[in-house]
């Protein structure tokens, strides 16, 4: 092979590397705060005032309840639904308030114990309490009125909670392979849980954290609450809440998600942990922080090398252009497609810098 066959390919190689990161970089997710959190934070509020509580005064138990067949299928929605649960606990809760943390899909299949909130460090131990992987021989799918069922049923100061069911879809879905249908809104047996522990109707709404994804770029809430909310333990005192505490690597990594294709369906077997969480056994959400970190460092790190190598490649060949015979027609054609190439690469490296800078 020619030096300049050589050096053609060198550069037409790196140019396809170089348009491959500018691609994935674009194709990163970006939560914007004021879109999502506190759009979620908002709406609970209204919710407490709706039902005869008070943002300013008393206490409350907040259950927290995150479907989870998705977790390996769907890495972004189940980082979102993390970080929005996170990002709930501060600055919504205060010292005084209770969490219970609940794990579902077809049925809730993890409960924590309450976990009083007295101190910064409570509020942590809670937001690590949040489910983090799938139920153990999982199939997919998710009943939420089944689920909110079996919550009300398992609940302590039901006069006192709000609870706050977290999925994908409102579509409910039954698992793969079985013939069970999902119990619907209007099921007998969820009328006399809600009627039994003073319960208005569960209410459903949509979040969106992604408005550029086809699919999956919700997150998909059911609230419900006591017709009459009350304090806990008669508690009347001020809400003060906490300072702004970052209760882990995800919560403080909420801008960006990780760059995944659109979420497959969630039927089949589902893995017991993700790429992008933590495993349940593993309660560390320090490793979906640096997932998410890798992801958000794969692409543009390779951009000054293949710039570098562009560099020397070129300058190598305009050098040895110089001595050449004034005839040579190749030469000129050679040199004409590379500058070609290198005015394409300069004008897509503003395009991917402009459209990063408005994100």
């Amino acid at each position: 092979m020619s030096s300049n066959k050589l050096i053609y390919t060198i550069l037409s190689a790196a140019i396809l590397l170089l348009s491959c990161g500018i691609c994935h970089a674009q194709s990163q997710s970006v939560i914007k705060d004021s879109e999502f959190y506190n759009e979620i934070n908002k709406a609970i509020k209204d919710g407490i005032e709706k039902h005869g509580g008070s943002t300013s005064t008393g206490r409350y138990h907040f259950v927290i309840a995150l479907s989870t067949a998705h977790f390996s299928t769907d890495q972004q929605n189940a980082l979102a639904m993390t970080r929005a649960a996170q990002s709930m606990m501060n600055p919504i809760c205060v010292p005084g308030d209770k969490i219970t943390c609940v794990a579902w899909e077809q049925d809730a299949w993890d409960f924590t114990e309450q976990i009083g909130i007295d101190t910064a460090q409570d509020l942590k131990t809670a937001a690590s309490a949040l489910p983090q992987g799938n139920m153990d021989g999982s199939k997919g799918g998710h009943d939420t009125y089944r689920s909110l069922t079996s919550i009300l049923k398992a609940i302590a100061d039901p006069e006192s909670s709000i609870i706050i069911m977290m999925t994908n879809s409102h579509d409910n879905r039954g698992a793969s392979g079985s013939s069970e249908k999902a119990m619907g809104k209007d099921s007998e047996e969820l009328k006399a849980e809600l009627e039994k522990n003073n319960f208005s109707a569960p209410e459903n709404t949509s979040f969106t954290f992604d408005p550029d994804r086809k699919q999956g770029g919700e997150v998909f809430f059911t609230f419900a609450y006591p017709e009459h909310l009350k304090s806990l333990n008669g508690n009347s005192n001020a809400r003060k809440p906490f300072e702004k505490i970052v209760l882990s690597k995800i919560q403080e990594d909420a801008t960006i998600l990780p760059d995944i294709t659109e979420p497959s369906q969630e039927t089949g077997a589902a893995k017991t942990s993700t790429e992008g969480l933590p495993s349940q056994n593993q309660k560390d959400s320090g490793s979906a922080a640096d997932a998410s970190d890798k992801s958000k460092n794969n692409g543009f790190p390779l951009i000054p090398v293949i710039i570098a190598i562009m560099a020397v490649a070129a300058a190598f060949l305009l050098f040895k252009g110089k001595g050449a015979h004034t005839g040579n027609e190749k030469n000129k054609k050679d040199s004409k497609k590379i500058a070609f190439k290198l005015e394409k690469l300069q004008k897509a490296r503003h395009s991917s810098v402009q459209k990063t800078k408005d994100l």
